[in-house]
């Protein structure tokens, strides 16, 4: 949020020094963000939760076929295909 236009606008603004610049936490709390309404951020939550499930998911895919893999691979190498 801190580097979009609006808010590094108004951190140019508050920011002193010349070669140090500075943005204490007390000129920082000044800095005004966009608030998404609500609905939107728990629909976002949802989301989030969605694709971490399919994250999980795909993991335990992976590791499934992996342990598919090498148990193909030890039968070929024993000569068992």
């Amino acid at each position: 949020m801190l580097n979009s236009s609006f808010c590094y606008q108004q951190s140019q603004r508050l920011t002193h020094g010349i070669a140090n610049r500075d943005l204490g936490l007390k000129r920082m709390v000044g800095i005004e963000m966009f608030l998404p309404p609500l609905p939107l951020q728990q629909e976002f939550a949802q989301r989030v939760e969605a694709v971490e499930k399919l994250k999980t998911a795909h993991r335990a895919s992976l590791l499934e076929f992996d342990a598919l893999f090498a148990s193909l691979q030890h039968r070929a190498f024993r000569g068992e295909l």
